[in-house]
C-alpha cells in the first residue's frame, strides 16, 4: 500500500542522510521477523535502457522487489541511480520528475486552411510559420501528414505534397501545395518536431511512373537499433492518375531497417509518392509506456459504417498511459472514385490513457471507398 501525496516526485539520493529534509510519499512494508508493518520511503533504483525496479527505503538500505528473492543496495553504492518519492511543497512549482524524464519529446501541432473554393487556382500553394512553444537545442526533424483533403478532380490527376521549409531550433515554415492541374481546395496538415535521440525518422520519395500493383522501398537506418522498432508511416505526398487507390505500409521490418510497401490498384498509375517515417525503440515503448503506435481503418473490426460515408470505431492501446495522451495522425490509404472530388476527414475524439474513438467520413460528392489512419499516442509537454 501506498500512501500518495498531493504533488509527488521523484528525489534522487546519495545516501540516507539526504532524506531528514525530505517530505516522503510513504510505503508500508511487512518486517520479516515480527511480521509487522512499518512505514518506509517509496524508491526505485534506475537500471539501463531507463528500467527501473520499485522497493522500499528503510534504515538499513533499500529492499527491491521484481525479482525472484529481494536484494538490498546500499544508498552510498548506487552510482546516483536511487530515487525516492517525495511531496512537493505547495508553490514551488516543481514538476513531477518521475513523469518528466518519461515524456516524449516532440512538439505536435496542426496548419488549417479555410479557403473559398471559388478562389481557389490549379497548383496554389498555402504556407504558415510555425513558432514552437519551447525552443529545441538544435534544428529538430520535421514529419508531416494529413487529417483533411479536399481536392478537385481534374482528368482524375491527383497531386499533393506537404513539406517543411526553414527550419531552427525555434520555426520553421509548413507548406502544402498542389501543381499540374490539381485544385487543392483545402487541407489539414499535422506536424510533429522530434527531438528523441533515439528516435530514427525520415521521407521516403519514390518514382514509379508505372502502373504496377506493388512496389516495395527498403529504408536502411543510420543507426542499427538493438531489437525491431515500432515504425509510423504515413503519406506527405501523392501522384495518381486514372484510379484513386493506393496504400502504404511498413513491413519487414527488423534492427537494420524496414521496407514501405505502396499498394496500388491495377488501374492506378503512381507517378510520386511521399512517405514520412519514424522508428521507435521497442524497449522505449515497452520500458518508458510513453508512445504507442496503432492504426485504423474503414474495414478494422471495429468499424461502423452508418450508410452516409462515414465510419466509426474505437481502438485500445497496448497499455495504459500515466496521462492522457496527445494524438498525431496521418491518412495511409486512400480509395475514393475519380471521377468526383476528393472530399476526406479523419479525427480522434474521447481519448483516454488506454484508447480512444475515432472517425472517417468523405462529404459532397465524394465517393469513399475506403481510407486507413496511422496514429502516434504520446505523453508528451
Amino acid at each position: 500500500m501506498v500512501a500518495v501525496g498531493k504533488h509527488p516526485r521523484w528525489h534522487r539520493v546519495g545516501s540516507i542522510s539526504d532524506l531528514r529534509q525530505l517530505k516522503p510519499v510513504t510505503g508500508f512494508v511487512s518486517g520479516s521477523l515480527r511480521n509487522e508493518v512499518t512505514p518506509s520511503f517509496v524508491s526505485r533504483l534506475t537500471l539501463p535502457l531507463r528500467a527501473s525496479v520499485y522497493g522500499t527505503l528503510t534504515s538499513e538500505g533499500t529492499t527491491f522487489r521484481g525479482f525472484e528473492e529481494p536484494w538490498l543496495v546500499d544508498t552510498e553504492n548506487v552510482g546516483g541511480r536511487l530515487e525516492v518519492l517525495v511531496v512537493s511543497e505547495a508553490g514551488e512549482g516543481l514538476a513531477d520528475s518521475a513523469r518528466a524524464d518519461d515524456k516524449v519529446k516532440v512538439a505536435i501541432g496542426r496548419f488549417k486552411t479555410d479557403h473559398d473554393w471559388t478562389q481557389v487556382r490549379k497548383g496554389d500553394r498555402y504556407s504558415t510559420a510555425v513558432t514552437f512553444q519551447q525552443p529545441f537545442e538544435n534544428a529538430p526533424p520535421i514529419i508531416l501528414g494529413f487529417n483533411k483533403l479536399d481536392m478537385g478532380k481534374h482528368e482524375s490527376a491527383l497531386r499533393l505534397r506537404l513539406f517543411p521549409q526553414n527550419v531552427v531550433k525555434d520555426s520553421f515554415i509548413c507548406n502544402a501545395e498542389a501543381w499540374g492541374e490539381t485544385y487543392l481546395y483545402n487541407v489539414f496538415v499535422n506536424w510533429m518536431a522530434i527531438a528523441e535521440p533515439r528516435w530514427q525518422t525520415g521521407v521516403l520519395k519514390t518514382i514509379a511512373n508505372n502502373p504496377s500493383a506493388l512496389l516495395d522501398n527498403r529504408v536502411d537506418f543510420e543507426k542499427p537499433f538493438s531489437s525491431p522498432p515500432m515504425v509510423f508511416v504515413c503519406f506527405s505526398g501523392l501522384d495518381m492518375v486514372n484510379q484513386w487507390d493506393f496504400r502504404a505500409q511498413a513491413t519487414n521490418i527488423d534492427h537494420t531497417g524496414f521496407s514501405i510497401s505502396l499498394i496500388a490498384s491495377s488501374a492506378t498509375w503512381v507517378g510520386v509518392a511521399r512517405v514520412s517515417w519514424i522508428a521507435i525503440p521497442g524497449e522505449d515503448v515497452l520500458t518508458r509506456k510513453n508512445t504507442w503506435i496503432g492504426r485504423f481503418s474503414t474495414t478494422a473490426e471495429s468499424a461502423v459504417h452508418n450508410g452516409s460515408g462515414e465510419w466509426t470505431g474505437s481502438v485500445k492501446f497496448g497499455f495504459q498511459f500515466k496521462a492522457t495522451p496527445k494524438i498525431f495522425i496521418g491518412v495511409d490509404q486512400l480509395a475514393f472514385s475519380h471521377d468526383r472530388n476528393l472530399r476526406l476527414y479523419t479525427d480522434t475524439r474521447n481519448v483516454s490513457k488506454t484508447g480512444m474513438d475515432w472517425r472517417i467520413k468523405q462529404w459532397g460528392n465524394s465517393v469513399l471507398k475506403g481510407a486507413g489512419v496511422s496514429y502516434l499516442a504520446l505523453d508528451c509537454a
